[in-house]
């Protein structure tokens, strides 16, 4: 490879807060031949040291290459500017002196010749003011050095960068004089003295290698000499110094090739090292996979191939082991062979002898052991964990109400008993309750058993003891006689009443009462104008709704207490409407129907709509799991049949409550 010195060794870029990259047209060992350069919308400039805060910023590529440079994105904002320049080390890590020079060391020192060139030339021309010197110093056109101590100029830098400066323009040429006489020789000056010799000069390139001649005739073959005795081993030479430690790094994590995916979705600047390739990678956003390119972990490049030493004396014949005895099979000397417990060596080739002692053919290696002692009996491990309580069984039907039993003789009068129970009417869930007060609810009569407020009587028996339950309808009666015949009435209206009914049963579409009593209407009933129900002062406001299913009214509440419309399910439970909970408990595990919450699915998402139970977690009172989440982590079961609406990010969905 070749590189060209006057490369410009400069790279730049405006931020826009999106691009985090810079590829760099110039080529560069490492990390040390960079320098990443910062600068803001004021003109402040800022050196990012690699890899640290603020531009994080690290590389691919070099190694005598070109490459690019990594950083975050949102360090370079619109308006500022990040400037890459190729910098030099200026050290000679090699050495060409002495025997034959490797081409490929010859190689790499002439490249970091030129790229130490460039990084110079970099320096020089990176500003119309100057550039910098060798140190870093910022260069200005002041006056000449005087010493080593100064600050060079600018054409002192070109002169070390071997960059001609500017050329001024040619003047006219003057008028050319009249030759004059020549004039009489001097007489020869003495000689002066020897002036220091010079610096060595490179060493010129090697001639090529002559014609190699004709091969002559060969002489007659001496007598072979005898074999000369194998000199001693040398001793091993003393260990080199310990190189110098290398500079720390602790990836973020670490694992197999395979491991990488499982951290995909870490942040940007996340590193992973695979610790089967040695290679580091690096997230270079937050998005899902946005792994950089693999960088070079622990080990540096293959090193030069020594030359191959000198082959040492070969070792005595090693034994080949032919397994067990066979009297079929033929053995030569040093093969091995195992027999009854123990090790043979042949010592004399042959066939069919049974390895044993007295053999002449066989030498005992290892002889068959003892048997050993019966080892203890090992420890008990210890008891497993106690496995997961099973679900709350499903409660059994209630059992019919037994026959009555005969009454008994009375007994004697006892004493004064407690007050007597106390009617309030018609249960309605915004009223308080206390102990022994009465309430119909659906036909039946309810009596509390504790002070209560919202605890339907039929559903709560813990609150409400049953007193009488709702009859069944009766038979219908017999027809009675027919009446006789009235009065004919008048032919006209009479103000207050229509067909014969009064004021009290019936109102006129003109007219303004109030009616009384209990009304079914068997068809359809038609409101055109407004619909009121309940009255200033009468608590709660309900409209009853027949559930076949149950044989029961179920009602649509106002609630007076809490300003919220109540929904009574088949359960006989009031909840606020859809979507909708006054609930202030973080332990509260019934929602009303329409009801959304969002929860970590464990190991796999549920697909759309389908149905999972739902729990609170068990780890803390923020967050729920459904039914695939470790069954360690459930808390309280949430009541009622959840569906899936879809992922509402990593590792929850969205799930509404539907029945």
């Amino acid at each position: 490879m070749t590189v060209a010195a006057l490369t410009d060794g400069r790279a730049q870029i405006q931020g826009d807060g999106v691009t985090n990259r810079v590829d760099l047209p110039f080529q560069f060992v490492d990390q040390s031949n960079l320098q990443v350069v910062h600068t803001s919308t004021e003109g402040a400039t800022t050196i990012w040291i690699y890899q640290q805060s603020p531009g994080n910023w690290f590389y691919s590529g070099g190694n005598f290459s070109t490459g690019t440079v990594f950083f975050d994105a949102a360090a370079l904002q619109t308006g500022e500017q990040l400037t890459v320049l190729l910098v030099g080390a200026f050290d000679q890590p090699y050495s060409l002196a002495g025997g034959e020079i490797d081409p490929a060391v010859m190689e790499r020192a002439m490249d970091r010749t030129a790229i130490n060139m460039q990084s110079v030339a970099t320096r020089a021309l990176m500003e119309k003011n100057g550039g910098f010197d060798l140190l870093g110093r910022r260069v200005i056109n002041g006056i000449e050095a005087a010493d080593n101590g100064d600050l060079p100029t600018l054409q002192q830098v070109l002169e070390i960068a071997s960059l001609p400066g500017a050329q001024g323009p040619k003047g006219p040429v003057g008028d050319q004089g009249p030759t004059g006489p020549a004039g009489a020789q001097g007489p020869e000056g003495p000689q002066g003295p020897q002036g220091e010799r010079g610096p060595l000069g490179y060493e010129g390139p090697r001639g090529p290698t002559g014609l190699q001649g004709p091969e002559g005739p060969r002489g007659p073959e001496g007598p072979t000499g005898p074999t000369g005795s194998q000199g001693p081993i040398g001793t091993q030479g003393t260990q080199g110094p310990e190189g110098p430690v290398g500079k720390s790094f602790d990836p973020d994590a670490s694992g197999l090739t395979a491991d990488r995916s499982a951290y995909n979705a870490e942040p940007a600047n996340f590193s992973f090292l695979d610790v089967e390739t040695g290679t580091v990678y690096f997230k270079l956003s937050n998005d899902i996979g946005a792994w950089s390119d693999g960088v070079p972990f622990g080990r540096g490049p293959q090193g030069l191939q020594g030359t191959q030493g000198i082959q040492g004396p070969a070792g005595p014949v090693g034994m080949v082991h032919r397994g067990s005895w066979s009297s079929s099979q033929s053995y030569d000397v040093s093969d091995t062979v195992s027999h009854d417990g123990s090790y043979f060596i042949c010592v004399a080739a042959h066939t069919n002898v049974l390895p044993e002692d007295a053999a002449a053919e066989w030498d005992s290696v290892t002889s068959k052991g003892e048997r050993g002692l019966q080892g203890q009996q090992g420890i008990q491990g210890p008891e497993g964990p106690q496995g997961i309580q099973g679900p709350e069984g499903v409660q059994g039907p209630k059992g019919d109400t037994g026959a009555q039993g005969p009454t008994g003789a009375q007994g004697p009068q006892g004493p004064q008993g407690d007050p007597g129970l106390i009617y309030r009417g018609m249960w309605s869930s915004g009223e308080p309750y206390n102990s022994d007060e009465t309430v119909t609810y659906n036909g039946s009569a309810y009596i509390s058993l504790t002070v209560n407020i919202g605890q339907n009587p039929s559903t709560s028996p813990d609150d409400w003891g049953l007193l009488s339950a709702k009859g069944d309808t009766g038979a219908t009666g017999a027809t009675g006689p027919q009446g006789t015949q009235g009065p004919v009435g008048s032919t006209s209206y009479d103000a207050g009443t229509l067909d014969g009914l009064n004021s009290t049963q019936f109102v006129r579409s003109d007219a303004s009462d109030t009616m009384s009593g209990t009304y079914t209407v068997t068809g359809n009933l038609t409101v055109q104008g407004n619909w009121y129900v309940g009255k200033n002062g009468g608590s709660d406001s309900n409209a009853y709704f027949y559930d076949d299913n149950s044989n029961t009214w179920r009602s649509l509440q106002w609630d007076d207490s809490t300003n919220f419309w109540r929904f009574e399910d088949n359960g006989g439970t009031f909840s606020p409407p859809a979507l909708f909970s006054t609930t202030s408990s973080a332990g509260d595990t019934n929602f009303p129907l329409g009801h959304i919450v969002v929860a970590s699915w464990g190991a796999s998402a549920a697909n759309r709509n389908a149905s999972r139970t739902l729990y609170t977690y068990s780890a803390n009172s923020e967050q729920y799991i459904d039914s695939n989440a470790n069954s360690s982590s459930r808390g309280s079961t949430i009541a009622g049949t959840w569906r899936s609406r879809g992922v509402a990010g990593n590792g929850t969905s969205i799930y509404q409550r539907v029945a």
